[in-house]
């Protein structure tokens, strides 16, 4: 983020309803930076809508749901770890678990997801809390550079996350099909399918383009297409299974140094990485593990002083 706006000025003109990922485009473009800073300001504001949705509206997402829940339920059958990408305040997570539920009969699930906002965080934790009885393991990240071993997540998934990244697509789909053991299910805005004014408002605010494009060109099958219509947009899901990986690889839930890449040593309440000598702090029960979040402390490990 350049130098035009401070944190305390960012929140001032949020607090007055002005568009924060407009003015920080305008500062620094459209970078991770401004990104986590505009979620920041906005955490909760998601769980709001959630809660002011009336009954229609409630029934209708659930309906949309459980119609990703049953089209998906195929490839997923062989799946017990599940990983939202961009999880936000887990409003749509919930949904989509709790249909999942429904039709895998109670089926023991490891539950986890990541956001570049903290804040963020903190609130899906209490929805999935709320509204799963459950818990998920949670923790900072980036979606370009994701600290998780190859293979680690059976099944990994987006909801609208790649939408404010355009010009980074290419990097980020490879990114979650690299820590994807099975199956990768993208469910993004679709430029190519938005009409004229649909395509003016995804361009003033950089929404992603050309997914199924970089995914043909990486050789990756799709083995679900489906497109839903809303107010804003078109959002297509797109399926893709990784056959090449063997059956157990999504059991190795392992995190990795986003520096270095590293496997992280857990100790005392923290991640710490041996190579670089820093650590990742956990905090309510969130890991932290953006770049940006480590602490140097090369003597951590070295025992106690006192």
């Amino acid at each position: 983020m350049g130098n035009a706006f401070s944190l305390s000025e960012l929140k001032e003109a949020y607090e007055k309803n002005e568009n924060i990922m407009k003015l920080l485009r305008e500062d620094a473009g459209n970078s991770p930076l401004a990104i986590q800073v505009s979620y920041e300001l906005q955490s909760g504001s998601y769980t709001k809508i959630a809660e002011s949705l009336n009954t229609e509206e409630k029934k209708l997402k659930t309906e949309r749901f459980r119609n990703i829940a049953k089209t998906i339920t195929p490839f997923i059958a062989d799946c017990n770890s599940i990983l939202e990408a961009g999880i936000g305040e887990a409003t749509s997570f919930t949904y989509l678990i709790d249909n999942l539920s429904k039709n895998f009969h109670e089926k023991d699930y490891r539950l986890s997801g990541f956001d570049i906002s903290w804040s963020r965080l903190y609130y899906a934790k209490r929805n999935i809390k709320k509204h799963l009885n459950t818990q998920a393991e949670l923790f900072t990240a980036d979606l370009q550079n994701i600290p998780l071993c190859d293979n680690s997540v059976d099944m990994v998934f987006t909801n609208a996350a790649i939408e404010p990244n355009l010009g980074r697509e290419k990097l980020i789909l490879s990114e979650l099909y690299r820590i994807c053991a099975k199956t990768l299910i993208i469910i993004e805005p679709d430029y190519e399918r938005a009409d004229g004014g649909q395509k003016k408002r995804m361009e003033e605010h950089g929404y992603c383009r050309n997914l199924g494009e970089i995914i043909k060109n990486n050789g990756w099958t799709v083995k679900i297409g489906a497109t839903y219509q809303t107010l804003s947009y078109p959002l297509t899901l797109r399926l893709i299974r990784k056959e090449e990986t063997n059956a157990a690889a999504g059991n190795f839930f392992s995190y990795i140094c986003p520096a270095c890449k590293t496997p992280l040593i857990y100790s005392e309440d923290n991640l710490f990485c041996p190579t670089d000598g820093v650590i990742y702090p956990i905090i309510k029960d969130i890991f932290c593990l953006l770049k940006s979040n480590a602490i140097l402390a090369v003597k951590y490990m070295d025992g106690e002083f006192f």
